[in-house]
């Protein structure tokens, strides 16, 4: 049986989530260490106030703020296990989701594996979102379904071979979309597992920190482009195609700015996808009228 390292990057977290997490990790008898990466959090962690002190299964490193996947990398350069396990400071695994998993990669010789999850709102509600039932207990059938808008393919959670993992790294340049563009280099190398169960507990937040919120869109954008322009003419064309046209429609809804508009219509332009006059004409009924201070597009 493998042994695993998980990796958790922190940045301003709360630091009760981020104690479960870190319990919740220890809690797989697999785990070997749990490698905390502070990212440049204004207010250092330290072992002391998370209550870990002295455990010989607890590293925290610190770095200056680079961002998450930065953070990943340098967990990573201190993994020794066969295998590493990605775990975000505000979620939790589930142990015998992740035993699943690994049990699975381990028997088909992948390089890694994702599995559902359990998502818990503010208001205690849990939604299970699992792999779709033709893909469970089985290998990724290729490598661009990373990219299908299903939640299992993002970094919290997914456990990888660590040599693949180390040598692929994440791009420190991408904020949104990382985690699959990390995801499609790791299953161009070999089997990507697909777990039946849910192997971690995640946490939704309603804030403006949420990834689909206004505030994240211009960057959300700027990096889908950057994903688009690479793999464009890929066979993760189709799925590309789909998260442009969610873009579009929350764009419109968003009221981005003029600029940022025209950037994701070329980015739909260039991967051939249609604008829906819809969506158009969202745009058009909520762009601010003329004088309030907007520029058109």
């Amino acid at each position: 049986m493998g042994t695993v390292d998980c990796i958790i990057p922190a940045y301003k977290v709360d630091e009760t989530l981020l104690r479960e997490a870190i319990q919740s990790a220890l809690d797989w008898k697999r785990v070997q260490h749990v490698i905390v990466v502070d990212d440049g959090s204004p207010r250092a962690l330290s072992l002391e106030t998370l209550g870990f002190a002295g455990s010989p299964r607890v590293l925290l490193i610190r770095q200056a703020n680079a961002g998450p996947a930065a953070a990943r990398n340098a967990g990573l350069m201190h993994a020794s296990s066969e295998w590493v396990c990605f775990l975000d400071a505000d979620d939790a695994l589930i142990t015998d989701g992740a035993e699943a998993l690994l049990s699975l990669a381990e028997g088909m010789n992948a390089v890694g594996g994702v599995a559902g999850r359990v998502e818990l709102d503010e208001r205690g509600v849990r939604t299970e979102k699992l792999a779709p039932e033709a893909w469970r207990n089985s290998r990724l059938p290729k490598a661009a379904d990373v990219f299908f808008p299903k939640a299992i393919f993002s970094t919290s959670g997914v456990i990888a071979r660590t040599l693949p993992a180390r040598e692929e790294r994440f791009d420190p340049a991408l904020v949104f979309g990382e985690d699959r563009e990390f995801l499609y280099r790791l299953a161009s190398r070999g089997p990507l597992a697909v777990g039946a169960a849910a192997a971690l507990v995640q946490r939704v937040f309603a804030s403006g920190s949420n990834l689909r919120s206004k505030a994240n869109l211009k960057r959300w954008i700027t990096d889908h482009a950057t994903l688009v322009e690479r793999l464009g003419r890929s066979a993760a064309a189709p799925h590309l195609r789909a998260q442009t046209r969610w873009l579009l429609n929350a764009s419109a809804k968003a009221r981005v700015d003029a600029a940022t508009w025209r950037h994701l219509v070329a980015c739909a332009r260039s991967i051939g996808c249609p604008i829906p006059v819809k969506i158009r004409l969202r745009r058009i009924l909520r762009r601010p009228p003329r004088g309030a201070g907007a520029s058109r597009p």
